[in-house]
């Protein structure tokens, strides 16, 4: 007996999913007779890639009568195309949009029915539109306040440069570097409105200091943030060295657990080894590996498991033969500077990325962004696709959207990919995840198309505006996809720029 359904689905939120059926797998309800079960998914899992999805799952009962499918609380109806089922079991395809989404599959027989527990599907997306505004501003009070020099006043919420990615931990906690001011701001909830103050502040013993660092509790221009695991990591630019904090702090001034670049707390050093660091850029945690782009070594750092020992050596090395190589371009591998890039070298890469097989680096110094479609596993590894340049030998050309300047940071939440293109004073973003080389952007925010590029330009007329704006940019050096929203970080305005899913 075979039968066909169709079906309407309708997105909400995770933040709405997680309140209304709690963070944890839901079990089956399964009334006396009949039973439903899905075994296609495992609750929580994230969809990358097409959008498109098949429901299975098995059933126990006579007399079937229908099977429909439950999504976001929409009854799949029943003429759905391609939905089958018998005595066996069932099949349904599903077409997700962007956000989070609950499915159920319910079936219903002559001597009752049965529905399945809820399964949680995630697929991470955030519609975004060329030249959109931000929703919210951190560290102005509003969007057309101006950057200042000399910077303000240090307090709770004012900034000074901004440089690399934000982060969030699973209590909803905000974590920003605050590179000048040489600290990481903490707000313990998501900021509501524009010029929140932080609730605490790393680096600093309050909010009022800003001078750098070092030791255990120290910061000397902070690049980037990242939560994984229960840690805390935070890119120490200046000091060549990864701060690894073994649980979240709660308070200001926390200490950190392991320093990586360095021996120890107290010994500063910079050099080329699988232990020194010369600038510790953007940084990623995925799959239990971390990975620090390494700029001032031309190079990308990977740890295959995470340190829990002060100057623990990388164990792989991207973009030079091997740990102790660190110049510019080294195709050969002879420690000199190459005449020009290749799919196997880097020269000053800023920020990386990695979902735990593939891998995104922003290699400023040529102008592109490589990408591996698998992870590396020997040092030197070509990378599969370049963004940005026709080619893996070009380095130059003009601006458009395909074509990058200065890429500073990337992102992507595994279905987009977005890049800050510092010296357009723009962000690409690519709505679904490149699989060629070359491939254009479908969207750009700070400019109203892909050949403006003058800073803080809200009417587009190709000169800089008295005041920034919040559709503007001016130089963004970071970039990070969270749930529903892109976080610019905008580093010559002094702020951070929020953009919701529209």
């Amino acid at each position: 007996m075979r039968r066909v359904w169709p079906s309407h689905l309708v997105s909400v939120s995770l933040a709405h999913l997680l309140a209304a059926c709690g963070s944890q797998a839901t079990p089956p309800v399964q009334l006396p007779g009949p039973s439903i079960r899905i075994t296609s998914h495992a609750d929580g899992q994230v969809i990358h890639g097409s959008r498109d999805v098949t429901i299975h799952g098995t059933l126990e009962g006579t007399d079937l009568v229908a099977v429909s499918v439950i999504a976001n609380g929409v009854t799949i109806a029943a003429t759905l195309v391609g939905t089958t089922f018998d005595s066996a079991g069932f099949s349904a395809p599903v077409t997700l949009l962007p956000g989070s989404n609950t499915i159920e599959a319910v079936f219903s027989a002559a001597g009752g029915g049965a529905r399945s527990g809820p399964l949680h599907l995630v697929f991470p997306f955030v519609t975004l539109s060329t030249f959109q505004a931000a929703a919210l501003v951190i560290g102005q009070v509003d969007f057309a306040s101006a950057y200042q020099t000399p910077p303000q006043a240090v307090t709770a919420s004012t900034l000074n440069y901004t440089y690399g990615a934000v982060a969030t931990d699973p209590s909803g906690r905000l974590f920003v570097p605050d590179s000048n001011n040489n600290r990481v701001l903490v707000f313990d909830a998501f900021p509501t409105g524009n010029g929140a103050s932080a609730d605490h502040v790393l680096g600093q013993v309050g909010f009022t200091t800003k001078f750098p660092g070092s030791g255990a509790a120290g910061l000397d221009m902070p690049n980037a943030v990242r939560v994984a695991g229960g840690k805390l990591f935070i890119a120490d630019w200046n000091q060549g060295r990864v701060l690894i904090f073994n649980s979240v702090p709660a308070v200001s001034g926390a200490a950190a657990d392991v320093v990586l670049g360095w021996s120890d707390f107290a010994t500063p050093r910079m050099g080329c080894s699988a232990s020194m660091l010369h600038g510790a850029g953007g940084l990623v945690v995925a799959d239990g590996k971390l990975l620090v782009a390494d700029g001032g070594n031309n190079r990308v750092l990977i740890w295959s498991t995470i340190p829990t020992v002060s100057g623990t050596p990388a164990d792989l090395v991207l973009g030079q033969k091997n740990a102790d190589h660190c110049a510019w371009n080294d195709e050969t591998g002879t420690g000199s500077d190459g005449a020009g890039p290749t799919a196997r070298t880097l020269a000053v890469p800023t920020d990386v990325w990695s979902d735990g097989q593939r891998i995104i680096v922003s290699d400023q110094g040529n102008s592109r962004v490589l990408v591996w479609n698998s992870f590396p596993t020997s040092n030197l590894a070509p990378a599969d696709l370049v963004l940005g340049q026709p080619d893996f030998t070009t380095h130059s050309g003009p601006r458009s959207r395909s074509q990058l300047t200065t890429p500073s940071a990337i992102a992507s939440n595994g279905n987009q990919v977005a890049v800050a293109d510092v010296s357009d004073n723009r962000v690409l973003v690519w709505n679904t995840f490149p699989t060629a080389s070359f491939a254009a952007a479908d969207l750009v925010l700070g400019q109203g198309d892909f050949s403006h590029a003058a800073p803080n330009d809200a009417d587009q007329d190709g000169i800089e505006d008295a005041a920034p704006a919040a559709t503007t940019l001016r130089m963004p050096m970071g970039v990070t996809f969270l749930d529903g929203l892109l976080v610019v970080t905008d580093s010559h305005n002094f702020r951070y720029l929020v953009y919701r899913s529209r």
